[in-house]
């Protein structure tokens, strides 16, 4: 389906009060809905909590929920990705494997040191740096887009 437009431009189906009214719908709708899933849980007593009679979603919510988004998550994250460069530091990155040749435990890390001073490229300085160099073009970007906007 088309729109002239005159409709996207002039306040049309796309308009920002119709995408407002329509954002506000669903987050209305959302509430209730995880409202009635937790009136159904039953608690310890093997009764049903009283959630309905709550006009909305407390500060206690709106306190875990964003204690959770600001702290927890990105900690997990970060603590991820610190470990995952701890190992790539202290054990290197596993080549592909090759069919047909063998892997021995014994002899792998003798192997894998020799085809890094052979063929292999540094982790720190030189793969660090492009993701260093990646990282602050990003940043500038979006740095770029809050300003202009």
């Amino acid at each position: 389906m088309r729109f002239p437009s005159s409709a996207l431009s002039e306040g049309g189906p796309w308009s920002s009060q119709v995408l407002n009214s329509f954002i506000e719908c669903a987050r209305l709708h959302s509430s209730k809905t995880a409202r009635a899933i937790a009136d159904t849980a039953p608690d310890n007593s093997g009764e049903r909590p009283s959630v309905r009679r709550r006009r909305g979603i407390a500060g206690e919510t709106l306190s875990r929920v964003f204690t959770l988004h600001v702290f927890v998550i990105p900690g997990l994250l970060i603590a991820l990705i610190s470990l995952h460069l701890r190992l790539v530091l202290t054990k290197g990155i596993n080549e592909y494997p090759v069919p047909g040749q063998e892997v021995r435990k014994e002899t792998y890390r003798d192997e894998y040191e020799a085809l890094l001073q052979k063929e292999g490229v540094p982790f720190y300085p030189k793969a660090i740096g492009k993701d260093v160099v990646f990282s602050a073009l990003v940043v500038l970007g979006i740095l770029f887009c809050c300003l202009c906007s």
